[in-house]
């Protein structure tokens, strides 16, 4: 008896986890057979353990009944389980469960449910059943040996049954219960690949890509338009479509984005695409026109391929390519990803001071506004691609961020996702006013789109409701597919092209990279690996596949069909888009079966072209081209001025860190490629240009020629203790040079004393720098100073701690009224190591070791100049030209730097 109740509790226990799975991803709590037997076999392998050796089995019981629990609430939210890439994430990546945790346990009460409280009972029950069965005998070996026979037999049958789909590499996994969930899920991958990999080897690459999709090249009066102009491309986070032009209790959700979608270019029936990496999947997506992968993070799998999507396209035309977030940079493997998608530059929340912080990370308000600083810096024309971060799920805002009234009509959770997007509204709408007050709106197109849905599936029968959308069973896939479109929004600000458009055909962000193209007038065999098309000139009779449904599943401009697991096309769904009604396959006008059969096909070339590492570049452009012969040797002013004292035989380095790791970035692949480009330079030039990295300084005993002071500590290390200064301002004539009646805005990072000795510290206490010297190295530090005939300092202050100071405008320091308002942040060393200084709302600090300075004009409180002094190791603004020497080969012409 022991025995029948042990494994029926096993069993029980397993089946409840399966009947809670079911109704998260397929919508019914209806068992299937595979699932039922796969719960007898859960319950046998448990009980078998039981005997061996009870606390292991209640351990596995324990360890299982978490790991199920949380694939539960995963699947509640994103409708599958969790997958080995995001496992790999929580726990391989370094730091990753504290970046983690804050999403984890402010995103799981809101997913729990009082039913769950019968997964603890039968969890408890199967540990203490567990634990009796040492102290009980088998009621006879021979049961045993039954029992194990018939769940073998019933197993095999059970796979045999279903042995199409799996080789097919389209059965639904969690078909087989939780317990063989990730091994079946791992072997369909490997059978899936395998497949691709088959059904492509012997056609060639070219005609692959040509049949995957209609590539469409005529012309229209859009094409061009923005051609040269600056790119800004803003991912948002969790923004569905439904949400613009809606209101609740008369309150517009999202005003500002309503504005620019009436007054530009609106693309209003645009699908998203995503599968296990979320957020990442919709950035891979829109940067390359290709599908995210079903079963794995492309992010995690494939960041070492070759790819060539707008990023590297954007660079080849001669654009300054960056990406920002406001998250942790580790967070998706994005430091190694966005490198790999070609972008010079990664932003990530660690490059920004993060004082303002909402629920995750960094708040929107201030990434924005310290983005529009970093990307003044960028050499025109340049590619921006930002991703927010605040309306992401679970949706928590304090009250001071809630701009909307609370609606009795809305239920809670759907109301906490309306007030984050209305937070993120707004925060966009001040970001295009500092765009436009920096005048960095009229040459730039601005290109917004949403990521992936942000209302979690056990609400949405409320938001059905909410719609007005048919809430009958078989309508739930039909209405789940229909409102987790995103919105698509481009902006052409300048004022004789500014042109209101929507645009209706059906599309997803697979096409956002070609429509971009479009407007820059770029031809689209430019990206031979795109699958997406522009939305220009698109052709109206399309499909959009979707990669996270079951496979074959498409929408097009009428109609949706919903695909069966199991390569079964009679056993779909087709419904009518208009009517929002299910019709009959076989009178449908279109031809389902054929466009079933292409969303099957596109999506499996996709997979294949990045398993493949088969992403070309456009044949028009060779490697040679790419990878050399458009590179030009660019010296500032201050280098050409030296140039020609430099000895032949010296060292040159004239990049810094930066500058040299782009150029690394760009020719990560190719190393024989990046030899080239330095031969090339160094024949061009007359002079041996280097990188820092490619030196062996410890057996050179060349002189060697630099312009950034971050190199003088580590060559100081290596011995080179004779350095002259051969063009360059020191800090005290930089100064004195500065016109009068401005105020300058001072704060130190890391460290701003360590050179305020001797004549230097002379110099500046006579120019209003009282309390920095040797005394107070690694310490924070800020000063204000009014320039009028001399040097008055308004406030000074030197701290071990961080220090932060605030002014209003017109506020009166010592008797001078500020033109506008400041705010001022210094972090030593050992406090923080970052420096803030914002003029208004601008973000204008250099934030780069020693001194940072802005220079503001007294009468309109507009920053004329910003400027980094290293006073850690040169006592000579940035751009000083050095060069230094070993001692046994130093001459006398050694000056202080």
């Amino acid at each position: 008896m022991v025995t029948i109740i042990a494994m029926a509790i096993f069993a029980v226990w397993h089946i409840w986890l399966n009947m809670m799975l079911n109704r998260d991803v397929l919508g019914s709590k209806v068992l299937h057979a595979e699932q039922i037997v796969a719960g007898l076999s859960a319950a046998y392998l448990v009980y078998q353990t039981g005997i061996v050796f009870a606390p292991i089995a209640v351990v596995i019981i324990v360890i299982m009944s978490i790991a199920y629990y949380a694939s539960v609430l995963h699947a509640r939210f994103f409708g599958h389980t969790i997958d080995f890439g995001q496992a790999k994430q929580l726990f391989l990546v370094r730091n990753a469960i504290s970046l983690n945790q804050r999403i984890i346990f402010s995103s799981a009460y809101r997913l729990m449910r009082r039913e769950d409280l019968l997964l603890l009972f039968f969890t408890v029950a199967a540990c203490g059943f567990a634990g009796e069965l040492l102290q009980r005998r088998l009621d006879s070996a021979m049961n045993c040996w039954i029992a194990l026979d018939i769940v073998l037999v019933a197993m095999n049958v059970m796979l045999l049954a279903n042995y199409k789909s799996i080789r097919n590499g389209q059965v639904n996994d969690t078909r087989f219960g939780l317990l063989f969930h990730y091994v079946l899920k791992s072997y369909v991958r490997r059978l899936r690949s395998k497949r691709t990999a088959e059904l492509y080897a012997e056609t060639p690459y070219e005609a692959m890509m040509a049949s995957a999709v209609k590539k469409t090249v005529e012309d229209d009066k859009w094409r061009g338009i923005a051609k040269g102009k600056n790119v800004i491309m803003i991912q948002l986070e969790s923004f569905q479509h439904f949400v613009l032009h809606r209101k609740i209790d008369g309150q517009e959700i999202t005003p500002f984005l309503n504005k620019l979608a009436r007054e530009n270019m609106s693309f209003t029936d645009i699908f998203n695409q995503y599968a296990v990496g979320h957020t990442a999947d919709a950035e891979f997506a829109a940067l390359h026109s290709l599908y995210p992968h079903k079963d794995e993070i492309i992010y995690f799998k494939h960041y070492d391929k070759k790819f060539y999507g707008l990023p590297h396209l954007l660079r080849e035309e001669g654009y300054e390519t960056a990406a920002f977030h406001g998250f942790k940079g580790e967070y998706y493997n994005r430091r190694n990803m966005m490198r790999a998608h070609g972008f010079e530059q990664f932003h990530a929340e660690e490059d920004y001071y993060a004082g303002d912080r909402i629920m995750l990370g960094l708040s929107d308000r201030s990434f924005f506004e310290q983005t529009v600083s970093k990307i003044k810096q960028l050499k025109e024309p340049y590619f921006a691609f930002l991703v927010t971060l605040t309306s992401h799920f679970p949706f928590e805002l304090d009250a001071e961020h809630c701009g909307l009234n609370h609606s009795a009509a809305v239920s809670g959770p759907l109301m906490d996702y309306y007030q984050s997007v209305h937070y993120t509204d707004g925060a966009l709408k001040h970001f295009f006013e500092l765009l436009e007050r920096e005048n960095m709106l009229d040459n730039t197109i601005i290109a917004l789109y949403g990521d992936h849905e942000g209302v979690t599936l056990e609400n949405l029968p409320a938001l059905y409701k909410l719609l007005d959308m048919p809430t009958q069973s078989e309508n739930k896939q039909l209405n789940r597919l229909e409102v987790s479109k995103v919105p698509f929004v481009i902006v052409n600000a300048s004022e004789h092209q500014h042109q209101s458009l929507t645009v209706g055909t059906c599309g997803s962000t697979v096409d956002i990279a070609p429509t971009i193209m479009h407007l820059l007038g770029m031809p689209a065999d430019n990206m031979p690996a795109a699958l997406g098309e522009s939305l220009f000139t698109a052709d109206k009779e399309r499909i959009v596949p979707f990669v996270l449904e079951a496979p074959g599943t498409y929408v097009s401009n009428h109609t949706v069909y919903v695909a069966s697991y199991g390569a079964q096309f009679d056993k779909g769904w087709l419904f009518h888009r208009p009517t929002a009604k299910r019709i009959a396959i076989a009178g449908a006008g279109e031809d389902p079966r054929a466009w079933y059969q292409e969303a099957l096909a596109v999506v499996q070339k996709s997979e294949a072209t990045v398993k493949g590492d088969k992403i070309t570049r456009r044949p028009s452009a060779s490697q040679d081209e790419y990878e050399a012969e458009k590179w030009e040797l660019v010296l500032s002013e201050a280098w050409m001025k030296v140039w020609d004292q430099i000895e032949q035989n010296a060292i040159v380095l004239p990049f810094s860190n930066i500058e040299a790791q782009h150029y690394i970035n760009a020719f990560q692949y190719d190393l024989e490629g990046l030899e080239e480009l330095m031969s090339k330079f160094r024949e061009s030039s007359g002079r041996n240009v280097s990188f820092y990295t490619s030196v062996d300084f410890h057996s050179n005993n060349k002189p060697i020629y630099i312009a950034n002071s971050e190199y003088l500590a580590t060559l100081d290390e290596e011995g080179y203790k004779k350095i002259a200064v051969i063009d360059g301002v020191t800090l005290p004539a930089f100064l004195d040079s500065l016109p009068e009646d401005v105020l300058l805005v001072v704060s130190a990072k890391d460290d701003a004393a360590n050179r305020f000795e001797g004549e230097l510290l002379d110099s500046m206490q006579a120019r209003g720098f009282g309390k920095l010297n040797r005394t107070v190295i690694r310490h924070s530090y800020i000063n204000v100073l009014y320039k009028n005939g001399g040097f008055i300092s308004l406030y000074e202050d030197v701290s071990k701690e961080r220090i932060e100071q605030s002014w209003f405008e017109n506020e009166s320091l010592r008797g001078i009224m500020l033109p506008v308002e400041l705010k001022v942040i210094s972090s030593g060393a050992e406090c923080g190591n970052v420096s803030v200084i914002k003029v208004g709302k601008i973000s204008c600090s250099p934030n780069k070791r020693g001194l940072n300075i802005a220079v503001v004009d007294m009468a309109t409180g507009i920053v004329l100049q910003t400027h980094n002094v290293d006073t850690y190791v040169t006592n000579y603004m940035q751009g000083a030209i050095y060069k230094l020497e070993k001692e046994q080969q130093g001459r006398e012409d050694v000056v202080e730097v």
